[in-house]
């Protein structure tokens, strides 16, 4: 009896030195496991420096280059990170035409690899939204 309260303690103890450092989110209701933070797709360093790579890389006189009026035109890029963090299915959802959409998935299609998004401790796939606005003036 003496040996089984001894082992009980000892695996309490385990369990909530355990759920003390652990990062939850939540808990699985049918079995009670509890799981890591989920983690989103992120560029190596910070957005700042995804923002560094696409000003670097993006060619901002194309709409100008194409005869586009003068004006601000935002371009909106969807495109999935994949579960080893490679850029796949980049495509705009806007039309503005001028080459504008081009250079974007152009330059979005072209970048290194992202640490990818991570769901209960298994890396996963995840589609990210990026908006790159080109401005035009005389």
């Amino acid at each position: 009896m003496i040996q089984f309260s001894k082992s009980l303690i000892l695996g309490f103890l385990l369990f909530t030195s355990f759920e003390a450092f652990s990062q939850r989110t939540g808990q699985d209701s049918t079995i009670g496991c509890t799981f890591l933070d989920d983690v989103h797709a992120s560029f190596p360093g910070s957005i700042e420096t995804w923002n560094k790579y696409l000003l670097r890389k993006l060619n901002p006189a194309i709409a100008k280059q194409n005869g586009a009026p003068v004006g601000i035109y935002t371009v909106y890029v969807h495109f999935k990170i994949t579960k080893v963090g490679s850029i796949d299915s980049v495509r705009a959802t806007t039309n503005h035409g001028y080459g504008m959409e081009e250079e974007a998935v152009r330059v979005i299609q072209h970048a290194p690899k992202w640490s990818p998004a991570i769901k209960n401790a298994i890396n996963v796939p995840e589609w990210k939204q990026h908006a790159i606005t080109f401005t035009v003036s005389k």
